[in-house]
């Protein structure tokens, strides 16, 4: 696996690890985002991770990957966070895991030719596989800064 991918791979495990750590310290009760709580966040977050194993899936396989429909990412969030609605919190923090574990088992098993390739992307245009975990580390990192900077709020 060439260098940038295993460090891409390391940014990817300290982006989650940033934002699991915030996510423990929140109450369940807490609004994060405009009426999202922590289960939204995790069906959000779980949402995202299944597009990209989907869509890495279907890199490797030679085909084109899903696509969001209808108004773009929006729309894709708010239906991504809905179908979830009957999980419980505990079935929504191990989609989040297991969506996650996916994600990362695919990347490895990528062949190194196919990280300089571009492809088209979920959201449209074209991307790299590096460029979409990038998008992916920036993506759990805001979220983590928007909790921590909820936590600050709440204990001063």
């Amino acid at each position: 696996m060439p260098d940038d991918m295993t460090s891409l791979l390391s940014k990817m495990e300290r982006s989650r690890n940033r934002l699991n750590a915030a996510l423990v310290k929140v109450a369940p009760h807490v609004e994060i985002y405009p009426s999202w709580k922590i289960k939204q966040i995790l069906d959000h977050i779980a949402g995202w991770d299944d597009l990209v194993y989907s869509s890495l899936l279907a890199y490797s396989q030679g085909k084109a990957p899903p696509t969001m429909k209808d108004a773009g990412i929006d729309q894709y969030n708010a239906a991504s966070v809905t179908s979830r609605n009957g999980l419980s919190t505990e079935q929504s923090r191990l989609a989040y895991e297991d969506a996650r574990g996916k994600v990362l088992q695919q990347l490895r098993g990528l062949s190194p030719e196919m990280l300089s390739r571009e492809y088209p992307a979920p959201w449209g245009g074209k991307c790299t596989i590096p460029s979409i975990m990038k998008i992916f580390i920036s993506h759990e990192l805001e979220h983590a800064r928007q909790i921590e900077g909820i936590l600050k709020k709440t204990s001063a």
